[in-house]
């Protein structure tokens, strides 16, 4: 349906719009004077001679489909270049969308699509040139909810109320003979009257809201729109910034206060401290991203109060947060996302538990849970370290061993160090990389380290190899309790003769069913053979003895909550679909472990710990001169 709006819309061109494409060319090419004057009062113009870009983005939600316009003059580039080009990056993939996404390409110099990188525009470099060029095209956002945004979610959303996006697929870097001119860019964002921008640079102006990026921004977020809550405080230095847009619970105070307990502790223990953080707050479901200017949480549109403010929301923002350091001021290769990802997991979780945005049962509790899941995964079967695995299947079997392995796999590490007497656990290892010169960071670096601090084998075998944590081990010691929690489970109202019928399938015999349960309701029948159903439970919970007596089947093998769960039985020699809603029942649990004093004082263990160990005072101020999170 999409191409076919946009072939028809092409295919609306009558003779004066022929005529209108002459003039546009000329427009185009005073445009190239022009728009400097445009940028002026956005930031200070270049000299004549120094190279530059200077971008100009327009939001146009009114436009059919709503549209983000982007117009680019550059200027004082080296005239005697061989090879020009404009390159969007593929974030999110957008090359998908091509036709879609990008759209009414132009620019004052003849250009065409590189034929091997969708992503890259060649420009014709004329005799004679004078080193300045302008180029526009327009950028079409996804609705919230529309295939597009849930197939492509990093690209940029539009909705009645808010739009944002990221730069990195949406602003175009000039290349000039295959490098990158990316030191001096002047963007101002345009949007409608009734709306303000907020952007990772600059905070909340009206439009135009303007700034300058340099070398270190690789990206970073634009928000504009109607802002239903604000909030904003300095804490030791840094500048906190939440802006929420959508119409989820209003957090953006709590949100502020969570970081802003966060930020003093995560910094003292990586011995760097950001200059701003700003958040944006929309009311997608859930989850979060970080770029190098600004983090994007969301709080579902249709959440309660206790899910909004639950340990897994805390756990998020302190995991995005976590990234600044660990994704920002350090950057693992994409292909170590066990790295990147599972031990910001970890490291989050723990310096949330410490501060006490998160209850340290729940710490505790957490790894029980990602235990659980990991050893679902390609855990103990592929290397963290092989280079033929594709970690990104799509929450499949490796990028679960990614998050959730990763995540105990620096559990492992952390509470091996400080075992083995190195008290600062894995804290030293983040605040080692960031003290480098170099941002980048590969395996051979995370083995060095481990090798310099007598724990290669902790290298050799979990990570090289194929060894798995054994996390209920390393829960007793750091002096966790055995324990078990509650948990719901799916009451049907079902009694089955425990030893199945000697038939190919192998059916359960219905013997008994509760009279007032969801099965009778939904037309079960004694003797009815039940030959499956769905959803299928395989997370090993268990049920109280003496409700799993009773009327117990569906309670171990049907997970509870889910609209259209159902069993099939055989019935007079006919397959019958029973469609049933269960009664969600607290009569499960699970295995796990409790905190105890010792779990408190391995999780308050002293941030400043980590300075003491072979880092100056002068440090943290070196990295606190940072401009903002990278």
């Amino acid at each position: 349906m999409i191409s076919k709006l946009l072939a028809g819309r092409r295919a609306m061109t009558d003779n004066r719009s022929m005529r209108y494409t002459a003039l546009y060319h000329v427009l185009v090419v005073v445009m190239a004077g022009l728009l400097p004057a445009m940028m002026t009062g956005c930031s200070s113009a270049p000299a004549a001679n120094e190279p530059s870009v200077g971008y100009t983005l327009t939001c146009d939600r009114d436009s059919s489909p709503p549209a983000w316009r982007v117009e680019i003059e550059a200027r004082g580039l080296d005239a005697s270049a061989r090879e020009l080009s404009l390159r969007l990056e593929d974030f999110g993939s957008w090359t998908e969308l091509a036709d879609y996404y990008l759209t009414s390409f132009d620019c004052s110099l003849p250009s065409s699509v590189d034929p091997s990188d969708a992503s890259r525009r060649v420009l014709e470099v004329p005799p004679g040139w004078d080193g300045a060029f302008t180029a526009r095209y327009t950028l079409h956002p996804a609705a919230t909810g529309s295939a597009v945004q849930r197939s492509h979610g990093l690209l940029p959303v539009l909705t009645s109320t808010y739009s944002y996006g990221c730069t990195s697929n949406t602003l175009m870097v000039v290349t000039v003979d295959g490098r990158d001119l990316v030191d001096r860019r002047r963007v101002a964002v345009r949007c409608p009257p009734d709306w303000t921008v907020f952007s990772g640079w600059a905070g909340e102006t009206p439009s135009p809201h303007c700034f300058e990026m340099d070398h270190a921004d690789r990206n970073g977020l634009i928000a504009m729109g109607a802002f239903t809550a604000r909030a904003r405080r300095e804490k030791d230095g840094t500048l906190v910034e939440v802006r929420q847009f959508g119409t989820g619970l209003l957090m953006a105070d709590e949100t502020l206060d969570w970081i802003c307990t966060l930020v003093p502790r995560m910094s003292e223990s990586n011995r760097a401290r950001p200059a701003a953080i700003r958040v944006f707050l929309n009311d997608s479901p859930g989850g979060g991203m970080m770029t190098d200017r600004g983090l994007v949480i969301g709080v579902g549109s249709d959440w309660t109060d206790e899910q909004a403010r639950s340990p897994y929301t805390r756990q998020i923002v302190a995991h995005e947060l976590f990234h600044l350091w660990l994704g920002g001021m350090i950057r693992p290769d994409e292909r170590y996302v066990w790295f990147t990802e599972g031990f910001t997991d970890y490291l989050s979780l723990r310096h949330a538990a410490a501060a006490g945005i998160v209850p340290h049962d729940w710490f505790v509790r957490r790894l029980v849970e990602l235990n659980t899941r990991a050893l679902k995964s390609s855990l103990g079967t592929v290397s963290f370290v092989d280079p033929a695995v594709q970690w990104r299947d799509g929450d499949g079997p490796n990028e679960t061993m990614a998050y959730a392995g990763g995540h105990l796999l620096a559990f492992l590490i952390d509470v091996e160090l400080i075992d083995r007497g190195h008290p600062w656990g894995l804290d030293k290892l983040i605040a080692d990389l960031i003290d480098r010169p170099v941002k980048s960071c590969t395996v051979d670096d995370l083995r060095s380290w481990l090798e310099s601090h007598g724990a290669a084998d902790l290298y050799d075998s979990y990570i090289a190899g194929t060894t798995m944590p054994d996390v209920p081990g390393l829960l007793q010691k750091i002096g966790a309790r055995p324990d078990t929690v509650a948990a719901p489970v799916a009451y049907l109202g079902v009694k089955t003769d425990p030893a199945r019928v000697s038939t190919p399938f192998r059916p359960l015999r219905i013997v008994d069913v509760d009279p007032a349960g969801p099965a009778a309701a939904a037309g079960a029948q004694v003797d009815d053979l039940i030959t499956g159903w769905w959803p299928a439970r395989s997370d090993g919970v268990g049920v109280r003895p003496e409700r799993e007596s009773a009327f117990g089947f569906g309670m171990r093998e049907i997970m509870p909550g889910y609209e259209g769960t159902y069993f099939n039985v055989m019935r007079d020699g006919a397959e019958v679909k029973i469609s049933v809603t269960p009664q969600a029942v607290d009569d499960g649990f699970f295995p796990s472990f409790s905190a105890t004093p010792r779990v408190d004082a391995f999780l308050s263990r002293p941030a400043s710990i980590v300075r003491s160990q072979g880092s100056s005072s002068s440090d943290v101020g070196a990295h606190g001169a940072h401009p903002g999170p990278r």
